[in-house]
């Protein structure tokens, strides 16, 4: 039993120093125990060019890496798990994530946004100015100036104005389709056709009679001021003055005949 377990280990240490011979001389250790196993590659300082070269999988694994200069970094290809330590300022086209000062320092399809080169952003993502910014199906977008993200925005997403909007409409600080159902303050945070209903705070169809609301707008007749409701200001109608639209139909007056009580009249008049 003792002499199969040497051997194992035997064949796992050629094992191990081989696949080490193949990572070109960059720095991985190689575990003890019944089995060696070759431990992840990280590179080393060198004679030349320190670890440039090197493979890697994470910036921190290159020596000399620096998050502020951004100078040198791990090289990941897209779609790649492992790369290698690069000098970014001796590439023509620089990868995402090196430093730079202007666009022609990046590879194609790269911009160098901010101070590295980075691929051009998506809706809500950072940007700077319009350039760092994209397109996708829904359109091209810019950097939006109050919040510094790539947009217009999909519904649901935060925003000040209608421009940070895909669908133009931005109702209580969400974007929104403006569809009936939808929230909103005023009759701008719906559709064309639509009204806010104040009271239920949603967007709508005008309001039938006895429905509840606060302004004739929200209402197929008027908004009586005496119930709350949606009411016919008819000839009779009890009202107030109280509603700067005026609770009474066309033609009809608000007018207290006595009593107390003051109730729609035709020209005014008590008669």
């Amino acid at each position: 039993m003792t002499k199969q377990r040497a051997t194992v280990r035997s064949w796992a240490a050629l094992w191990a120093t081989l696949a080490l011979t193949s990572l070109s001389a960059c720095g991985a250790g190689i575990s003890d125990g019944d089995v060696a196993t070759l431990t992840e590659a990280v590179c080393v300082p060198g004679d030349k060019g320190g670890d440039l070269g090197c493979g890697c999988s994470l910036n921190n694994q290159c020596s000399g890496f620096d998050d502020e200069t951004r100078l040198l970094l791990c090289d990941v290809a897209s779609g790649s798990s492992v790369g290698k330590c690069s000098d970014c300022l001796s590439l023509s086209a620089r990868p995402s994530g090196c430093a730079c000062s202007v666009d022609a320092d990046c590879a194609t399809g790269l911009k160098c946004n901010g101070r590295t080169c980075q691929s051009l952003r998506k809706r809500g993502e950072f940007c700077v100015r319009d350039t760092d910014c994209g397109s996708d199906a829904t359109g091209s977008m810019t950097c939006l100036p109050s919040k510094n993200w790539c947009g217009p925005l999909a519904i649901g997403s935060f925003c000040d104005f209608n421009l940070d909007c895909l669908s133009g409409i931005c109702s209580l600080n969400r974007c929104s389709t403006g569809d009936s159902g939808q929230a909103c303050a005023t009759d701008r945070n719906c559709k064309a056709g639509l009204i806010c209903n104040t009271v239920a705070g949603t967007c709508g169809s005008k309001l039938a009679d006895g429905q509840p609301c606060l302004r004739n707008t929200e209402c197929q007749n008027q908004c009586n001021s005496f119930s709350g409701t949606c009411k016919l200001g008819g000839v009779g109608t009890v009202c107030t003055t109280s509603n700067l639209d005026g609770d009474c139909a066309t033609g009809l007056s608000c007018v207290d005949c006595g009593g107390g009580v003051k109730t729609c009249r035709t020209g005014g008049s008590c008669s």
